[in-house]
C-alpha cells in the first residue's frame, strides 16, 4: 500500500480531485469534438475583401521573407556553434 499524505483523506476516503477531472472532460470536449466544428464553421463564414487583401501583401511579404531569413540564419548558427559544423 503506499503511503498517503492526511490531506488526501476525509473520513478514510481519498479525496477526489474534481477540478482535474472536469478539466480533462472539458479540454477533451472543447479539443476534439467542438473545436473541430467551430473552425469548420467559423471558416464558412469568413469574407474576405478583396481591397483590404491586395493593401496588405507587401506586409505579408515583408512578414515572410523576414521569417525566412531568420529561420535560416538561426539554423546556420545552430549548426555552427552548437553542432560544431564549420
Amino acid at each position: 500500500m503506499l503511503p498517503v499524505e492526511r490531506s488526501e483523506f476525509i473520513r478514510g476516503f481519498a479525496e477526489i480531485d474534481y477540478y482535474n477531472q472536469s478539466k480533462i472532460i472539458v479540454d477533451d470536449v472543447a479539443f476534439s469534438w467542438i473545436g473541430s466544428v467551430f473552425f469548420v464553421e467559423l471558416g464558412s463564414k469568413i469574407i474576405f475583401d478583396q481591397n483590404i487583401f491586395l493593401s496588405v501583401i507587401p506586409q505579408i511579404l515583408s512578414l515572410v521573407i523576414g521569417l525566412l531569413l531568420a529561420q535560416t540564419i538561426s539554423a546556420s548558427l545552430a549548426a555552427r556553434f552548437t553542432g560544431n559544423y564549420e
